[in-house]
């Protein structure tokens, strides 16, 4: 009886290792939108490509991510300070305007179509 139970665990553990593998990944992005099916792929691409486990391939890959963007950040603080810097002269202008508007007769100003 024990040599029949370990023909028959050998025999199973070799079906199982001789299934092909279903890609995680890809069963998992069939339903995602397409930006968070893209940063599966590429957080598979970099799990199976460095041979990390799944949470260092994770982190790696935010890591990467953070990289990347952060001369996008820089660039919107350059932005985002020179329009601060303008918002006095902003206001002014705006305020200009609005007596400009205010002055005209309501005759001179036009609706648009």
């Amino acid at each position: 009886m024990n040599d029949v139970a370990e023909v028959l665990t050998e025999k199973a553990v070799e079906a199982v290792v001789q299934t092909p593998g279903v890609d995680e990944v890809a069963v998992a992005a069939a339903d995602s939108f397409l930006p968070v099916a893209a940063l599966q792929y590429l957080v598979d691409a970099v799990h199976y490509y460095t041979g990390l486990n799944w949470w260092t391939a994770i982190a790696l890959t935010t890591l990467l991510i953070r990289g990347i963007t952060v001369p996008l950040l820089i660039n919107q603080l350059k932005a985002t300070s020179k329009l601060t810097l303008m918002r006095p002269q902003l206001k002014e202008i705006s305020n200009q305007m609005r007596g400009v508007c205010l002055m005209l007769p309501v005759s001179n100003l036009r609706l648009m179509p």
